[in-house]
């Protein structure tokens, strides 16, 4: 699309450059007819000569004000783009920014779900770890062979 516009643009461009040429060709043509003539002629032409050099003013100041209407338009559009690039930047950082903070908060949400099962995985390994434990005692208690009390046997 602006690239389009810039084809466009340059196009008026060069119509507005020749025109303004041709215009300028006529102006120097007819001020060195002008000047060839002689002060009689001068004076008996004057009211054409008016008329021809309002026609040639008219004309130069159509063309210049077509290329200042094109420069502005041209002037306002870059700026436009250049003002769509800076909110498209802040945008685009401001999104970064969102995303950062939505990743950090589930990162932090994960470490702490990860650290709670750390901590039941550790109060469950204790637990396992003090059960077998009592076991192993229950065990050594229960291999270690018992010596008959002599006093019940003596009784016998």
């Amino acid at each position: 699309r602006s690239s389009d516009l810039e084809k466009h643009q340059s196009e008026e461009l060069f119509c507005l450059l020749r025109e303004l040429c041709l215009t300028l060709r006529n102006a120097k043509d007819w001020v060195s007819k002008y000047m060839c003539m002689g002060w009689w002629k001068k004076l008996l032409l004057a009211n054409s000569i008016k008329e021809e050099f309002e026609q040639v003013n008219d004309r130069i100041g159509d063309a210049a004000g077509g290329l200042s209407m094109l420069l502005q338009t041209e002037h306002r559009q870059k700026f436009l783009e250049f003002f769509q690039e800076r909110q498209l930047h802040r945008q685009n950082q401001k999104d970064a920014e969102e995303d950062l903070l939505e990743i950090k908060n589930y990162f932090q949400g994960g470490l702490e779900r990860v650290a709670d099962s750390v901590d039941h995985v550790q109060s469950a390994v204790k637990f396992v770890g003090d059960n077998v434990q009592q076991i192993l005692d229950i065990l050594e208690k229960s291999m270690v062979p018992q010596r008959p009390n002599i006093t019940e046997i003596g009784r016998a």
